[in-house]
């Protein structure tokens, strides 16, 4: 049910983002549209489940019971965070504003490439905390690695197409930049396939390390091709940082979740 609405959500977006393409509206009209289509889906989903609220659950003592438990997640989250937006971020001191805008079509569009895998973790990660054998197994790690190499592909290969086809010609800057970063989606997959299932066996620190190492490796690679590149170098930056990340976490993957004698 909660991959059901994760879906119905992404469609809610998608079908926001299409009414602004047909209307030719600004981007005050899309951000009504998606604040309408989030609290669409908000009110549904507690129209759906509310007889099975139980109010009398809430609590001081609960919640911060909540977030002390959930402390390290949420750190493991905001760091996450600010790793898939810092280089956005610090673009326009590097390159400018225009080429702030090409790479930013080039992240969007390799954002879209991943709602599918990250529908698919949305549902696995509470089988992976349930079963610990489903973790520590890598079930479905091939089918979603192969499905991501198939999407980077498509992309790469009709990266044209779909930047003129969603952007105009005026965007044609993006299309190398897209052909770079939309196979960050493949160790993208590994990464938070890895994450969550180190998470659900009670392994956070290791994620927490990793995961502040490429963040360093990004900042360090933008700070030192990106002026020399431009977003061409921020794009490799991007996918080499992502890259490191993905080693990291399998090497740390391999020391505490797989037995010796399978090595």
């Amino acid at each position: 049910m909660f991959s059901a609405f994760q879906f119905l959500a992404a469609f809610f977006q998608f079908v926001a983002v299409f009414a602004i393409w047909i209307l030719r509206a600004d981007i005050n009209t899309f951000a009504i549209f998606m604040l309408i289509a989030n609290i669409f889906i908000v009110l549904f989903a507690f129209t759906l489940h509310r007889s099975r609220i139980n109010y009398r659950f809430f609590s001081l003592l609960r919640t911060f019971a909540l977030l002390k438990a959930s402390a390290h997640m949420a750190v493991i989250g905001t760091l996450r965070l600010v790793y898939e937006r810092i280089a956005i971020t610090i673009l326009p001191a590097l390159t400018g504003l225009s080429m702030t805008g090409a790479f930013s079509v080039s992240s969007r569009l390799t954002e879209a490439g991943k709602l599918g895998h990250l529908s698919a973790f949305t549902a696995m990660y509470p089988e992976m905390a349930r079963d610990a054998d489903f973790g520590k197994q890598m079930k479905g790690i091939r089918l979603l690695l192969g499905m991501a190499f198939l999407i980077s592909l498509f992309v790469f290969i009709f990266a044209e197409i779909i930047i003129r086809i969603l952007f105009g010609a005026e965007f044609i800057l993006s299309i190398q930049p897209l052909r770079i970063m939309i196979w960050v989606i493949v160790p993208y997959v590994l990464v938070t396939y890895t994450s969550l299932g180190l998470v659900a066996l009670g392994y956070e620190k290791p994620v927490l390390v990793s995961q502040l190492v490429a963040l360093f490796v990004l900042l360090t690679l933008l700070v030192l091709i990106t002026p020399a590149f431009g977003v061409i170098g921020a794009s490799l930056a991007v996918l080499s940082a992502e890259i490191v990340h993905a080693v990291l976490l399998w090497y740390q993957w391999r020391g505490y979740v797989v037995p010796k004698s399978s090595r």
